[in-house]
């Protein structure tokens, strides 16, 4: 019977080894340029679906191991076309990679567009693709984090337009604003009122080179904004929902009322002054003690209590954000166009506070004749917008939350 065990066991350990193997099994190869044929070195390699990849040694080798079944591998390096291939197994696989024409890549500077290869100002280009990709109630949200060289911050209020943008810092004692161009037109629109998923491209024109384009106006640089435009073709639908939440990112710790209460007694004390206090004792101790705030007239309007009012619990919140929106586009060789609808819901971290915009935009263009073309931009946003006065000052809520006293309650006891 012991021998039978023993064999039992060493068979399912022999399975399990089997299994194992056949899970699992090793894809290695090169990666080369499809032109000189010379190893690319750092290209990377990432099964799709997952977090496993890896990256090309100095001579364009690679090794990585796959899981159960077929997978699909992903291969990306700078300046080159990246590539999905599909069907993988375990094996060898060489991989080659096309350089990629980025320097080919059409740039909007102004009134003309060039090829990014000839372009000698300071221009950045913004991935219109992350935009799309994320709720923004403001396209400037866009710059934060994605283009060198530009300052962008804002007062973290929902839809809020107040947004400070300095491209190459400081420039001016006076108006430090860049010029914002939007489908050529020099506007000084709010620009939460545009939605981001009718954005074709952004670029920032960050030197000197852009004020013999627009002028003085440009002299804390340019944002050129191009919307999206029909293309002669069969109708193509373009349609998503996008959903989000923002958080409080540090949530300042203060003192509860017992620990109020000490830290007050105790600095009564360092001062000469006997503590006295109506949530507090006689002075004698700092516990705190649950009795009624009594107004001169003998009326009662708060009860204190030891566990107090944590203020930024009762302030702020998860806020929830939704996007829907639906981009029509189409036409032929006389005519083009591009239409969208888009709805935009924003939570404030701040409670009772909100942003809802419904935009509607309208590209047509038309060809009368070989010489005359008949078009509009048309853009009509609705928006409700729920503030607060201030966030900063000595008049602010989150300055209001840190030096709120806690053990006040939210409500009187009228409610």
């Amino acid at each position: 019977m012991k021998k039978v065990k023993q064999i039992l066991i060493a068979t399912f350990f022999f399975v399990l080894a089997v299994t194992a193997a056949t899970a699992q099994g090793r894809l290695s190869g090169t990666v080369v340029d499809a032109e000189t044929r010379e190893p690319l070195i750092g290209a990377n390699l990432l099964i799709v679906g997952t977090s496993i990849g890896t990256v090309t040694e100095v001579d364009g080798s690679y090794s990585l191991d796959l899981p159960g079944g077929t997978v699909a591998i992903a291969v990306s390096f700078t300046g080159y076309t990246a590539k999905t291939i599909t069907d993988v197994k375990p094996g060898t696989l060489d991989i080659d990679l096309t350089s990629g024409s980025l320097l080919n890549e059409v740039i909007v500077v102004g009134y003309t567009t060039q090829k990014k290869g000839d372009i000698t100002g300071a221009v950045s280009v913004v991935d219109v693709e992350s935009i799309s990709k994320t709720p923004y109630s403001n396209v400037l949200q866009a710059l934060q984090g994605k283009v060198s060289g530009v300052q962008l911050t804002q007062d973290g209020q929902p839809g809020s337009g107040r947004t400070s943008i300095k491209i190459r810092g400081v420039t001016t004692l006076n108006n430090n604003k860049p010029l914002y161009v939007v489908d050529g037109v020099p506007t000084v629109e709010d620009l939460n009122n545009l939605n981001p998923n009718d954005i074709e491209s952004i670029q920032v024109l960050k030197d000197a080179a852009a004020a013999s384009i627009y002028g003085s106006r440009s002299a804390g640089g340019v944002v050129v904004i191009t919307t999206k435009k029909g293309k002669a073709g069969k109708m193509s639908v373009e349609a998503g929902v996008l959903n989000g939440v923002q958080t409080l990112a540090r949530k300042v710790e203060v003192l509860d009322p017992v620990q109020w209460g000490e830290v007050w007694w105790v600095a009564s004390q360092n001062a000469g002054i006997t503590p006295k206090h109506p949530a507090y004792g006689n002075g004698t101790t700092p516990a705190l003690v649950t009795t009624p705030f009594i107004t001169p007239n003998g009326k009662q309007i708060y009860q204190y209590t030891p566990q107090g009012t944590d203020w930024a619990d009762e302030i702020y919140q998860n806020a929830f954000q939704q996007q829907y929106y639906v981009n029509l586009s189409g036409g032929n060789d006389r005519g083009t166009y591009s239409a969208s609808v888009n709805y935009f819901d924003q939570e404030g971290l701040i409670k009772h506070t909100n942003f809802n915009r419904i935009t509607s935009r309208l590209n047509t263009n038309f060809k009368v004749t070989d010489w005359l073309n008949i078009g509009e931009n048309l853009s009509v946003a609705l928006y409700q917008q729920v503030q607060i006065g201030s966030q900063q000052g000595q008049d602010g809520i989150p300055l209001d939350v840190i030096r709120q006293h806690p053990a006040l309650p939210v409500y009187d006891l009228e409610g």
